[in-house]
């Protein structure tokens, strides 16, 4: 999951709409959410629902997106997670 995350981090940074990326605590709050999210639910292993329910959470605050862009942070997620190719278990 660990390179999942940081895919999805990376995907975001190089996206044409913004201004300054997410940098390397979002991938470390995204697996230590995502992680904490698995415990709750029972688990000892994160699963990718996991990853992408604590992105929509954890990540639209951690980058800027360029002053012309008319979309909002979680979009920019979404399409991030859409975009990343989700792991095999």
């Amino acid at each position: 999951m660990k390179k999942y995350i940081v895919e999805i981090v990376n995907k975001i940074r190089s996206m044409k709409e913004i201004r300054i990326g997410p940098g390397p605590r979002a991938s470390i709050w995204l697996y230590k959410g995502s992680r904490a999210l698995a415990f709750i639910e029972g688990r000892g292993y994160v699963i990718p629902d996991d990853v992408k329910k604590i992105a929509l959470l954890a990540i639209p605050h951690r980058f800027k997106l360029k002053p012309e862009v008319d979309i909002e942070p979680i979009e920019i997620v979404r399409k991030a997670l859409e975009e990343v190719e989700v792991p095999k278990l």
